[in-house]
């Protein structure tokens, strides 16, 4: 997955944007199944994969909600429950300011980001 999201860097392809996405997506699915698997050497790298693939997002999306409502699952994992609040806050804020109309189904993640914040 890293080797697809360098490609994408290197060579300038068009609609690459798309490509981070994907990524996102991909990892984040594998990064569910292995949570449950006690295999936290390949959890901590999807969850890198996930985060890198993040950082090549240029406008706020699904993959990026999806993305940080992973993070929080993973703080929520580790009982950090403070900095799982703290983030979850900023997760919906983000989503208020970029509304309903950001994207196809933001209303939906912005209900998320509110079962989230409890």
């Amino acid at each position: 997955m890293v080797d697809i999201l360098n490609e994408s860097k290197k060579y300038s392809i068009p609609h690459c944007n798309k490509i981070p996405k994907r990524v996102v997506y991909l990892a984040g699915n594998i990064e569910q199944l292995l949570e449950y698997l006690n295999r936290p050497q390949a959890l901590a790298q999807t969850i890198a994969v996930r985060e890198q693939a993040k950082q090549n997002l240029t406008d706020w999306s699904n993959a990026q909600f999806q993305s940080e409502a992973q993070n929080i699952e993973r703080l929520l994992d580790k009982e950090n429950l403070p900095a799982a609040y703290t983030a979850a806050q900023k997760l919906l804020q983000r989503c208020l300011e970029a509304c309903e109309k950001a994207y196809q189904d933001a209303n939906y993640d912005i209900a998320f980001a509110h079962i989230l914040l409890g």
